[in-house]
């Protein structure tokens, strides 16, 4: 099953369920006013105050309200989507993590990682106030000492400290 939705900026829609990709298609051609340039995508000028658009026997409205004038063009984006009692063991994908997406069957390791990560740094930056802040923020995870930024947490922090030699070899490289 594939999950479509028409999106503008923070704004979206979801369209509904397909069971192919070509069904996708097939009611993406129903929309008079859609372009494909690498992508399909709507320009909010080209919307009609009121459209349904009719494909098989269901019946989608679209609207120049449903979306903002100032915000650019309506994009149709779309992803699949698993049937849970169909799937046996970890569920295929990705899951956010702070400000990174893993592979669902590396998020168990990378999530470990991480608050061992943070665990140490709080423990050898004690005495200085060590702080781990940006928790839901977009760059993600950040080491403060003293109020003063050290580093952020993911990315490269991370992956220098999952391959670290020692705790100490480790330190040394991240206040290198």
């Amino acid at each position: 099953m594939f999950l479509l939705k028409l999106s503008q900026y923070d704004v979206s829609h979801d369209v509904g369920l397909f069971e192919t990709e070509e069904d996708i298609y097939s009611w993406l051609n129903k929309i008079e006013s859609i372009e494909f340039h690498n992508d399909y995508r709507i320009q909010y000028s080209n919307l009609k105050p009121y459209e349904e658009i009719r494909w098989n026997d269901s019946i989608f409205i679209l609207s120049k309200y449903m979306f903002s004038e100032d915000d650019g063009d309506i994009y149709a984006d779309w992803y699949e989507i698993k049937i849970l009692s169909e799937v046996d063991g970890l569920v295929d994908g990705q899951t956010k993590v702070s400000s990174y997406v893993v592979n669902n069957d590396e998020v168990k390791r990378y999530i470990d990682d991480l608050e061992a990560l943070q665990q140490f740094l709080i423990k050898h930056f004690e005495k200085d106030q060590a702080q781990i802040c940006g928790q839901g923020s977009e760059d993600g995870l950040y080491l403060l000492v003293n109020d003063e930024f050290i580093c952020h947490l993911e990315g490269e922090v991370l992956n220098q400290w999952q391959q670290k030699s020692s705790e100490q070899q480790f330190i040394d490289q991240l206040l290198s």
